[in-house]
């Protein structure tokens, strides 16, 4: 491989390889021996510069290709992407297209803009690789300088030895508009071509007019990730430690400069510009933007602002929140800046200003309906300098309404599903996409992200339900409602008796509760078959047996619950009382009457009413001899022990008087009214229940027959009396006893 030569041109002060003059070495060393010689720390870390060959003249200028004018940038975000309108800057000692090189310079570079650097004009500019630009001279020095410096004319966003040698280190990119100009140092190592840690940061320099920056600024320092701080060369290690580098702007002069601060650490500590050195990162996303036009002139110098928001018009959603935070360094050291934010309407809050250098401003802009539509935030940030000086930058917030976000549910019961119905509404087209949140912590399934969800709740309680919608442009908002979901029933009841024999009639109570509500249905379920819908019904057991007893209580919002007694009713069998009576029929000639019980299970005791007065027994089976003649109701009532179960049995009897009858043999129908009729004669007729009277002659005819105990016969048949002669009779009776009685015989007929 060619190896390239160059020439180092050094300048003696002090104790450094340093002139005054820039001149070209005598001798002409490679790029490797001048690595070598830097590593071994014998290149000086004053100022010098390199050419690509040993030619003493001065470098070429850079031909800028044509520039198509840019419309203004959407916003003054510093850090801008890279595309094909960027080119890589050529370092003389760089070998295209990538130009990777340690300690490098661009050739001069025309700008097709007026450049305002501290009261001079600045048309021509050098890249220089390592983190600054320079106007009049490139400049390879490796090791930075704090300032003010009498040596150097540059704009540094971040000086230090940088190093894209290795192919994992990015490199330098630039480009150039009408008005401006942007160099990108994108993701580059360290010295000796280190790339275990990569910077990303950018400079723009304008014409002061050009809306990339915000008014009244012409510079701005735009830093992404930033992981180092110092190479090898400056007695650096891993990146960090030695010669901090420095991050400002310096004319030379001794008196116009800007040092925003100097850093030799990884972390987050800034000690201000002008304290100990700081930590890289953070510097990490921010963006500085400085005015380096007016000349100090040992004057005072207005603070340096840092607010990534200002000069861009914000989009916002009613009910969105924007972080204003803002940072103003003072360029002069022991200087004390001072910050406002005052917003044109409503929705800004302050929550810290802190004066110091830098300054520190922390507020939050909330969109709501009194400020939609344009919103503008003036930041101010003032030092205590003589006289004191001001920098100011506006933020433009454009405050657009965002959806109501609605729903409706209705109370449920534990168990049941809620249905949720969403009714949000939204000015900017269709809602695109809903979250909720049921309001249950400890569960995983709690949220869901449909439409009009349905969620089971299985406890009850009162629950903050939670839905957020988002529109088509992304506004979003939130609504919060509680949810209840109903007590159950607390379900209790009482019954008495429950214990007895069939029929056992029971009386059941409820004893239900619904807290913060009350029972309003009721079921019960006896457990035979047999329901009712009283709260506190009466049920009368027919059947022996043990029950369970079942109630299901509605409270007045309709959640149900059930409970049971197992086993509660237990209907206990008792005799069944029966008896027999013998014998029957029987009359008064001998009213002996022998009981028999026969009720099953056996009894345990008996009580017997036979139906007259004084006549009762205990005995299982008596004996009972009745005096007169009737009819008498039997009672026989069983029971267990205790007398409980009792059952009652109930029988007729009767008891007839001894049916006489007198027959005579003989009678005269002669019209004397004495003896003229055939008639049996009965003790009481009363008794008789059947009657059959007939009377034959001695040849078997059929002379007579009646029904009528006390219709007799007069001697004729057919109205015709008969002769005399002697007739045969039957007489069947029967009495009420149920004893039937014959009688037969022959009676004369005389006259």
């Amino acid at each position: 491989m060619k190896k390239i030569s160059f020439v180092l041109i050094l300048v003696l002060q002090a104790n450094y390889f340093v002139a005054q003059s820039i001149v070209p070495l005598p001798q002409s060393v490679s790029s490797d021996q001048y690595d070598e010689l830097k590593k071994q720390g014998k290149v000086s870390s004053g100022l010098y510069f390199m050419r690509g060959n040993q030619s003493t003249q001065a470098l070429k200028s850079i031909i800028q290709p044509p520039i198509t004018p840019q419309a203004p940038a959407a916003n003054c975000n510093c850090m801008l992407t890279i595309d094909a309108t960027y080119q890589v800057a050529p370092f003389t000692i760089g070998v295209a297209p990538d130009y990777r090189n340690d300690d490098g310079s661009t050739p001069v570079i025309n700008l097709p803009f007026n450049f305002c650097f501290y009261g001079q004009t600045q048309n021509q500019v050098y890249i220089n690789n390592n983190g600054n630009i320079s106007f009049g001279s490139p400049y390879g020095t490796f090791s930075s300088a704090t300032f003010p410096s009498a040596l150097y004319t540059m704009i540094a966003p971040f000086w230090a030895d940088i190093d894209t040698r290795n192919l994992l280190s990015g490199i330098v990119y630039y480009k150039i508009t009408p008005s401006a100009m942007i160099i990108r140092w994108q993701t580059v190592g360290y010295y000796a071509q280190h790339a275990d840690k990569l910077n990303d940061f950018q400079l723009i320099i304008s014409d002061g007019v050009d809306p990339i920056l915000p008014v009244g600024s012409n510079v701005a320092f735009c830093y992404g990730d930033m992981q180092w701080t110092t190479g090898d060369a400056s007695l650096g290690v891993n990146g960090f430690g030695g010669v901090a580098s420095t991050v400002g702007a310096n004319m030379g002069d001794g008196i116009n400069y800007i040092q925003i601060g100097t850093f030799d650490a990884p972390g987050l500590i800034y000690n201000g510009p002008f304290g100990l050195p700081s930590g890289i990162s953070w510097l990490d996303n921010k963006q500085f933007f400085l005015d380096v036009c007016s000349t100090g002139g040992g004057g005072n110098l207005p603070p340096i602002m840092n607010a990534s928001l200002v000069c861009d018009t914000l989009t916002i959603c009613v009910g969105d929140t924007l972080p204003i935070i803002a940072q103003f360094l003072s360029p002069e050291n022991n200087q004390t800046t001072t910050i406002t934010g005052i917003a044109s309407g409503t929705g800004l809050t302050a929550l810290s200003s802190v004066p110091g250098n830098p300054g520190i401003y922390n507020g939050i802009f909330v969109g709501q309906s009194s400020n939609v539509g344009l919103n503008s935030i003036l930041l101010a940030g003032t030092d205590n300098g003589v006289p004191a000086q001001a920098t100011t930058g506006n933020i433009i917030i454009i405050v657009i309404p965002g959806p109501t976000a609605n729903f409706t549910s209705i109370g449920i019961c534990p168990g049941a599903g809620m249905p949720f119905t969403n009714t949000s509404t939204s000015p900017n087209g269709p809602l695109v996409s809903y979250h909720w949140n049921f309001g249950i912590t400890s569960l995983t399934n709690d949220t869901s992200n449909v439409n009009n969800p349905f969620y089971v709740y299985n406890t009850t309680g009162i629950y903050q339900v939670s839905l957020l919608v988002v529109d088509s442009i992304g506004c979003k908002d939130t609504v919060q409602q509680n949810v209840t979901v109903y007590n159950l029933p607390q379900v209790q009841f009482s019954a008495a008796p429950f214990i007895g024999c069939a029929p056992l009639c029971v009386n059941f109570q409820d004893l239900s509760t619904v807290q913060n509500s009350s029972p309003a249905q009721w079921l019960w379920q006896f457990g035979d078959g047999s329901t009712d819908t009283l709260q506190n019904p009466t049920y009368c057991y027919p059947l022996n047996g043990i029950y369970t007893v079942v109630l299901t209580t509605i409270s007045a919002q309709g959640c149900l619950f059930t409970d049971s007694i197992q086993n509660y009713i237990n209907v206990i069998p008792g005799p069944q009382a029966a008896f027999t009576l013998s014998p029957q029929p029987v009359t008064i000639a001998d009213a002996t009457i022998y009981f028999q019980d026969t009720s099953v299970p056996l009894p345990f005791a008996w009580n017997w009413d036979f139906g007259v007065v004084g006549g009762t027994s205990t005995l299982q089976n008596p004996i009972f001899v009745y005096p007169d003649t009737g009819f008498f109701t039997v009672m026989l009532i069983v029971s267990n022990a205790n007398g409980s179960c009792p059952d009652t049995a109930y029988a007729t009897l009767a008891v007839s008087p001894e049916l006489l009858i007198w027959i005579p043999n003989a009678f005269t129908p002669n019209d004397d009214l004495k003896n003229d009729i055939f008639l049996p004669v009965f003790s009481d007729p009363s008794y008789i229940e059947y009657y059959d009277f007939k009377i034959f002659d001695r040849w078997g005819n059929l002379i007579f027959d009646t029904k009528n105990p006390l219709l007799g016969w007069d001697g004729s048949l057919n109205g015709v009396d008969v002769q005399i002669d002697s007739y045969v009779f039957r007489i069947l009776v029967r009495g009420t006893d149920g004893l039937d009685h014959k009688y037969f015989g022959h009676v004369n007929l005389i006259k």
